[in-house]
């Protein structure tokens, strides 16, 4: 819950739990970014939301995130959480923003708007409006700030003129 301080003394400590000793196994087996690490000991050890090691990308971290599902019991991450800082310690546990990217694919020109929503219907925030698409495949990065926002249930809404589906990407804070 904490690094020593200044001169402080060091004490003799005792093996970590079990599941924090089976996520240094992981880590020690691959090569992750610094953050990543940091934000999968603080799933275990302080019960952060597991987006907070980013969405499931294809890429080799993917292995350490669907490792850290298996040992906290939270489902595999869609999306990634950034923590505010708190002026003690380097993440005080309130989500500041949400984040992900989804893949689109267009056969024709297209309109977008993309919203997010409460669980209850209230719209929280417009992230686009009418943004023009042209044919052919993108990624849209989306990210809301979110630090004064009320826990509970929320979730992105795609919209797009070429269909009259839409897409619900949830998330929870």
């Amino acid at each position: 819950m904490g690094g020593p301080g200044h001169d402080e003394a060091y004490l003799k400590g005792h093996p970590a739990p079990e599941k924090l000793f089976a996520l240094a196994q992981v880590i020690n087996k691959g090569h992750y970014d610094d953050d990543v690490v940091q934000n999968a000991i603080w799933v275990l050890s302080d019960g952060h939301d597991i987006n907070s090691t980013g969405a499931l990308d294809g890429s080799a971290t993917d292995t350490l995130r669907n490792h850290l599902s298996a040992l906290s019991g939270q489902p595999a991450p869609r999306y990634l959480v950034r923590y505010a800082p708190d002026g003690v310690r380097a993440s005080s546990n309130r989500p500041e923003t949400i984040s992900r990217t989804i893949s689109m694919d267009f056969a024709n020109a297209s309109n977008l708007m993309v919203l997010v929503k409460r669980d209850d219907g209230r719209i929280m925030e417009i992230l686009h409006d009418q943004l023009p698409i042209g044919p052919g495949g993108f990624d849209l990065p989306l990210s809301v700030h979110v630090l004064t926002w009320p826990k509970g249930r929320y979730a992105f809404y795609v919209y797009t003129t070429e269909t009259n589906s839409v897409r619900r990407l949830p998330f929870v804070l």
